[in-house]
This record gives C-alpha cells, structure tokens and sequence, in this order.
C-alpha cells in the first residue's frame, strides 16, 4: 500500500476528503520552497522584534548601570568602594548591540517579504 492509498484510506475513515497532492515532483517542491519562505517571513516577523526589544533593555540597563557606577556623588546602600574602579559590561553591551541589529535587520526583511509577497533575503 502506497503512502496515497494510506492517506485517501484514513481520510475516508475520518469521513474527509482527501487533500489533492502535487501533480509531480517538481511542483511538490515549488510548494515547498514557497511554504518555506512563508514561513521563513513569520519567523521573521516574530523574532526581529524580540530581538531588537532584549537588545535594547540590556542596553539601557548597560547604560543605567555604567552612569551610577560613574556618579561621584556617593551613595548610602553602596558600600564603600577601594577605589575608583568599577566593572564594564562590555560582553554584554557588544551581545546586546548584535540583538538590535540583527533584530532589526530581521524585522525590516520580514516588513519587507510581507509588504511585496516574495523573498526578502536581499538584506
């Protein structure tokens, strides 16, 4: 029994009709890509965003946090220092900026494939 026969067989036990397949192999694959290049266009849709909004609060916390190490007015709830040292976060800041453009880019080429219907990996 071949897989069609299995699929038209379960169909009509559930009471469906079964769903015409592609004629051939080129046109199962001509869906395929276009079915993957849809989705490719929601993935971006949904991540770039993600991305680009993280980024950008791990990039203000970097900076919220850079500017109270750098105050020299002195706080009660810190404790004394040794020094005038005080660690950068820059790993994290550098991960941070990665997230918003790559973000970005994400976002601009999921608009971009929704807006005109094709592919946008031109970016």
């Amino acid at each position: 029994m071949g897989f069609d026969d299995l699929a038209r067989h379960m169909a009509a036990r559930d009471g469906k009709k079964p769903k015409a397949g592609a004629a051939n192999i080129d046109n199962f694959v001509a869906e395929a890509a276009e079915l993957d290049r849809q989705l490719a266009r929601k993935r971006d849709l949904i991540l770039g965003p993600v991305l680009l909004v993280g980024g950008l609060v791990i990039l203000v916390l970097g900076g919220l946090y850079l500017l109270d190490a750098m105050d020299p007015r002195p706080d009660p709830l810190r404790p004394p220092e040794t020094g005038n040292t005080y660690l950068v976060p820059t790993g994290a800041m550098a991960f941070a900026a990665g997230m918003v453009l790559i973000g970005l880019r994400k976002t601009v080429r999921g608009i971009r494939g929704q807006s005109r219907g094709t592919d946008a990996d031109e970016l």
